[in-house]
C-alpha cells in the first residue's frame, strides 16, 4: 500500500515546488524568435533642456528550455559626442519565482490600456497601449507605452514625461525590426 502511495506523494511535492514559479512573459516573446532576432530603437530626451539621442540595439544570441539571452548596445550622443557603451548580455529566464503580493511598496499608479496601429521600423503594427501616471515628491510622471508581440522584446514605442521641480521628456521608437519566428 505503501509503495503505491510514493508515487503521488512525489507528484505532490514536486508540484508544490513549482508553486511558486510562474512562466516569464519576457522569455516568451524572446524565446519565439530564430537567433540573431534584433531591433533597434531610436530615444531622444530632452532633460531641462539638454538633449540626447542614443540609438539602442538589441539581438538575441541564445534560446534555450532555460532561459533566452540578449545583447544590448548603446551609441549616445551628447553635446555633439558619441559615446558607444561595451554590449551587455542580458538573461531572460524560463520561469520567474513569483513574488508574493504586497512584498514591496509601490506609489500609486493610475493605469489605462487600450489598442492602436502605430508607424515604426517601415509597418505598421497592432499594439496594445498601457498608460500610467504617478505623482511623487512633487514630481508627476506619465508614461505610455505600446507593444507588440510580433516584435522581439514587444516594444514599438514609448513616450515619458516628467514634470515637477525637473522637466524631462523621453521618446523611445523602433526603427529596425530584423525577426524570423520559429
Amino acid at each position: 500500500m505503501f509503495r503505491k502511495f510514493l508515487p503521488c506523494l512525489a507528484l505532490v511535492l514536486a508540484a508544490s515546488a513549482f508553486a511558486d514559479e510562474i512562466e516569464n512573459p519576457a522569455y516568451e516573446n524572446w524565446a519565439q524568435f530564430k537567433v540573431g532576432a534584433m531591433v533597434e530603437y531610436k530615444t531622444v530626451s530632452d532633460v531641462a533642456g539638454n538633449k540626447t539621442e542614443s540609438v539602442i540595439t538589441y539581438t538575441l544570441l541564445e534560446v534555450t528550455d532555460e532561459k533566452a539571452v540578449i545583447e544590448m548596445k548603446t551609441s549616445t550622443i551628447m553635446a555633439g559626442q558619441k559615446y558607444d557603451t561595451p554590449a551587455v548580455k542580458m538573461e531572460h529566464p524560463a520561469v520567474l519565482e513569483a513574488t508574493p503580493e504586497g512584498t514591496t511598496e509601490q506609489p500609486e499608479v493610475e493605469q489605462t490600456k487600450g489598442e492602436e496601429s502605430i508607424d515604426a521600423a517601415g509597418q505598421t503594427w497592432a499594439t496594445t497601449w498601457y498608460e500610467s501616471a504617478t505623482d511623487q515628491n512633487g514630481m508627476k510622471t506619465t508614461s505610455r507605452t505600446w507593444t507588440s508581440d510580433d516584435v522581439p522584446g514587444t516594444l514599438v514605442k514609448s513616450v515619458t514625461n516628467i514634470d515637477g521641480a525637473m522637466k524631462m521628456t523621453t521618446e523611445m521608437i523602433l526603427v529596425t525590426i530584423k525577426a524570423e519566428k520559429n
